[in-house]
């Protein structure tokens, strides 16, 4: 199987790709497609941070151990093993208060790993586990538009961001969610409704990477628009 070629994590926080905005530009140009993939990416792994704060005052032991086992291979990066830990203790704790939150991680392990349908189940069942309006909701909702954007369906991807951004509690939080919807209406060659979206996003409030890159999406859907 090949490997992917798709952007770390890590390799998304590092200055050295956003040292100005040309730059981020002639590299976007080069690495399209592998961009778009990370950037997708980006939105996932939220579920981490309330996890930890979750599985503390809650559960018992052995089921908290396996958890944070698994949790420590997620954001350790090894995401196939973080994958069969967190879908083992789903099968053993399916009742657990903590289950959402361990869908919504594995969820992600399995995206990172390159099985976007994995993914997307245990997405689908942390939302039918979860509350409305709840952290756990959101992040496995994020995920199925992460798992679409991926699979080409940018249409459906870009209608949930945009409802994600609508309901959006904080103002950067929003900026980021819009910015994904731009990004995959862009790609659906939906280019004036890309166009709008971009219009709205606060480059201030975005990662430095999604600012720089948003002057090439916005000039990708002026070509697009001139063109049609």
């Amino acid at each position: 199987m090949a490997k992917s070629t798709r952007l770390t994590k890590r390799q998304l926080k590092e200055d050295q790709f956003v040292t100005s905005a040309f730059q981020a530009a002639d590299f976007f140009q080069e690495h399209k497609k592998p961009i778009l993939m990370g950037l997708a990416g980006a939105v996932l792994g939220i579920a981490a941070i309330f996890f930890f704060m979750h599985s503390q005052a809650s559960g018992a032991k052995a089921s908290a151990a396996m958890l944070g086992q698994g949790a420590g291979l997620f954001t350790s990066g090894n995401y196939p093993e973080a994958a069969i830990q967190l879908s083992r203790f789903l099968d053993e704790h399916p009742r657990s208060s903590n289950a959402g939150y361990a869908a919504v991680l594995a969820g992600d392990s399995y995206y990172y790993s390159g099985r976007p349908s994995d993914a997307a189940q245990k997405y689908r069942y942390a939302i039918e586990r979860a509350k409305d309006g709840s952290e756990v909701k959101r992040a496995a909702t994020a995920g199925l538009a992460a798992v679409d954007e991926s699979e080409g369906k940018f249409t459906e991807a870009a209608r949930t961001y945009e409802e994600l951004a609508a309901t959006e509690k904080t103002e950067s939080g929003k900026a980021r969610m819009l910015y994904a919807a731009g990004r995959c209406y862009l790609q659906g060659n939906e280019f004036q409704k890309a166009a709008e979206i971009f219009a709205t996003v606060d480059r201030e409030l975005i990662d430095p990477i999604q600012a720089a890159t948003l002057d090439w999406f916005e000039k990708e859907a002026e070509i697009g628009l001139a063109s049609n």
